[in-house]
């Protein structure tokens, strides 16, 4: 598996770690599961237009 730095601000490392399911999750996890979020939200939102 490859990987990639990104930079994002303190303030967003705040809130990606309190969205963290538990303290050793990754926060590739938790950016999976909001990309999940969104994408599930963005199909049921074309779905019922």
């Amino acid at each position: 598996m490859s990987s990639t730095t990104a930079w994002i601000t303190p303030e967003n490392k705040s809130r990606l770690a309190a969205l963290k399911r538990h303290p050793k999750e990754s926060y590739n996890d938790v950016i999976a599961r909001l990309l999940i979020l969104v994408l599930e939200a963005g199909h049921r939102s074309k779905i019922y237009r």
